[in-house]
């Protein structure tokens, strides 16, 4: 997934860093990532790997921190949806084999 991080204060930013947090059952790749200093308006994009594992829960909530050095932190999170299954006998057909 990408993730587009925007400076929307008034004036550049340090350097800082953007930490994602899951839940057990879904795993993160890379948990931490650096940011580069941003003028007023732009943008960085990141791009995260999300898994999730057979101890997901139908439904999960992740977090993203982003910091900077003497920078209040931003936090936002999402929340990741198991589909549920085309048939619960796995032979492929939608509604199971008859």
């Amino acid at each position: 997934m990408k993730v587009k991080v925007t400076n929307t204060g008034a004036t550049a930013s340090v350097l800082g860093s953007l930490r994602v947090k899951a839940p057990k059952g879904v795993l993160v790749k890379p948990e931490k990532q650096k940011l580069p200093t941003l003028d007023p308006g732009e943008s960085w994009t990141v791009s995260i790997r999300l898994e999730l594992t057979k101890k997901a829960k139908e439904k999960s909530t992740v977090t993203l921190t982003g910091s900077a050095p003497g920078a209040t932190s931003t936090t936002g999170s999402f929340v990741l949806k198991l589909k549920p299954e085309d048939n619960a006998t796995g032979d492929g057909k939608p509604g199971g084999s008859k």
